[in-house]
C-alpha cells in the first residue's frame, strides 16, 4: 500500500514525506483547519504503517508519534475539532471526482469516528489534553 499508494518504498522515504507533512511546505502552505488536520493525520497514519512493517523501534515511532500529536493539540481544540476539520477536507477532496462511492466513503468516515467515540475503550476516550511530554 505505501508504495502503490505514496510511492513510499523505504522508511527514510517515509520519515521524508512526514516531515513534509509536518513541517515542509506540504503543512507551511495550508491555509484552512481542514487542510493542517488532513496533513497532521496523514502524517500519523504513516508512522503508525512504519510501526507496524518494524521499519524502526517502537520508541522511536512513539517519540516521532508524539511530536505529531503535539503539533495537532496546538493546532486544534478537541477531537471533534480536529476530526470535523480533517473530515472538511476529506469531503471536499472527494467531492467532484466522479466516483459513485464518493458520498460513501464519507460517510464511512463520519460512521467510524461516531462508533469509536462510543467506546469507552476507543482513541477518542483519552482526553484531548493528555500530557505528550513523557
Amino acid at each position: 500500500m505505501l508504495k502503490s499508494a505514496w510511492g513510499i518504498t523505504g522508511y527514510q522515504e517515509l520519515l521524508e514525506t512526514v516531515e513534509y507533512m509536518t513541517q515542509g511546505p506540504g503543512f507551511t502552505s495550508c491555509r484552512e483547519q481542514g487542510e493542517r488536520a488532513w496533513q497532521l493525520s496523514r502524517a500519523s497514519s504513516l508512522l503508525g504503517m512504519a510501526m507496524v512493517l518494524g521499519w524502526a523501534s517502537r520508541r522511536e515511532l512513539v517519540e516521532r508519534s508524539r511530536r505529531v500529536c503535539r503539533q495537532i493539540q496546538g493546532q486544534f481544540s478537541s477531537w471533534d475539532e480536529f476530526y470535523l476539520a480533517f473530515l472538511d477536507h476529506f469531503s471536499g477532496a472527494h467531492h467532484g471526482e466522479g466516483a459513485p462511492n464518493d458520498k460513501e466513503a464519507v460517510r464511512h468516515r463520519v460512521d467510524c469516528y461516531w462508533e469509536l467515540k462510543k467506546r469507552p475503550d476507543g482513541p477518542y476516550s483519552l482526553p484531548w489534553d493528555l500530557d505528550l511530554e513523557g
